[in-house]
């Protein structure tokens, strides 16, 4: 099991800010009232920080092309089962893929596909 206190360290490290703080004492603490407090009165002096809205959540996605599974695949715009399935076979035929622009050798993945994940896509 993974050590709650090393992913809260982690989680900040990586995210920085108050955002990482309330998360990481919500991981540690399980969201005890006297922790989140504390991370709100860390956070007092940021209120130009937006959060993204509930619609903006689906930016915030990334999926590697070389690890997804079909499940995983279809959260890409344009890609639906099918052609997830497609890509999957893609990537065990071809032993992964070497570049994000690699996709678009798959069937049914064009240009326009590519450019809409633009920023969602790793490897």
């Amino acid at each position: 099991m993974l050590d709650k206190k090393l992913l809260a360290h982690k989680l900040k490290d990586l995210v920085g800010g108050c955002i990482a703080a309330a998360l990481a004492a919500m991981a540690l603490y399980g969201g005890a009232a006297d922790e989140l407090a504390l991370n709100k009165r860390m956070c007092e002096n940021t209120e130009s920080m937006a959060l993204p809205s509930v619609n903006d959540t689906e930016s915030l996605v990334t999926v590697n092309i070389n690890t997804a599974s079909v499940h995983h695949l279809q959260r890409l715009k344009g890609i639906g089962k099918v052609k997830a399935e497609a890509v999957k076979k893609y990537r065990e035929e071809h032993g992964g893929f070497k570049s994000v622009d690699e996709l678009a050798n798959v069937k049914g993945i064009d240009k326009r596909i590519l450019e809409d994940n633009l920023g969602k896509i790793t490897i």
